[in-house]
């Protein structure tokens, strides 16, 4: 592939078109490694990329993994329900999915947070945007946040890979007493600020998610992962006995 292939082209336009839209900074590595991340097979790629590439049609193997999490989610719940994507990252490309989906089978809403959204309107009428945090009580540093999301219109939150908002989404799930699913990302999010190596993170993840259900008696838990070495972390899943 060379510079003039299509899909670099495609790419570079999208970026030239949205170019105020981006951090500079991301901007600026999505345009040094473009040619390359659209010619990788092995599909260590960024999000920011993975995003931009799903929302063009561009290296379908790579981006996969989001239609992956969307046979997840239809195998444990369905997808006909009113979803909360949080964390969707500057372009909600599973969130996007979804909402094609939904708009196929006739029923179905999905609402997306995140302050990264580079887009301020949605992209399919059963979509809302939320360029804001999801904020939630956080069990492992005791505190309120100034404002909780509120769920009650949800029947489902979903984050892939929501990073920072991983504790938030499965503590605002449990207190609610809604159904979620998480699949966690490669790094370490401490709540708390304390460094923490990422095994250790994603212990306390699921050991604060099973703790949490566990109090709160109606969940049939669920820790799994894809059989893919590239995204192999684990996917937290709560489901509600009655």
């Amino acid at each position: 592939m060379n510079k003039n292939d299509a899909a670099y082209k495609k790419f570079m336009a999208f970026l030239d078109s949205n170019s105020t839209r981006y951090p500079e900074d991301v901007l600026r590595y999505m345009k040094l490694h473009g040619l390359p991340l659209i010619n990788r097979s092995d599909k260590i790629i960024p999000l920011i990329a993975l995003q931009a590439f799903s929302e063009l049609g561009i290296n379908e193997d790579a981006t996969q993994i989001y239609r992956d999490h969307i046979d997840m989610i239809r195998n444990h719940f369905s997808l006909d329900r009113n979803i909360c994507d949080i964390g969707g990252g500057y372009l909600p490309a599973f969130a996007n999915l979804v909402a094609e989906e939904q708009l196929k089978i006739g029923k179905g809403t999905i609402t997306i947070y995140d302050p990264r959204l580079v887009f301020n309107d949605p992209k399919y009428i059963n979509m809302t945007l939320h360029k804001e945090y999801f904020t939630s009580y956080c069990i492992q540093c005791k505190k309120y946040f100034t404002t909780n999301t509120d769920v009650s219109n949800y029947d489902l939150l979903v984050g892939i890979y929501p990073c920072e908002a991983t504790e938030a989404l499965i503590e605002s799930a449990i207190k609610n007493d809604k159904d979620f699913y998480v699949a966690m990302c490669g790094d370490a999010h401490s709540s708390d600020g304390s460094r923490i190596t990422k095994v250790a993170y994603r212990e306390k993840v699921i050991d604060t998610a099973n703790n949490l259900a566990l109090a709160n008696g109606n969940y049939e838990m669920e820790v799994t992962k894809f059989d893919d070495p590239i995204y192999s972390y684990p996917i937290v899943i709560g489901k509600r006995t009655k």
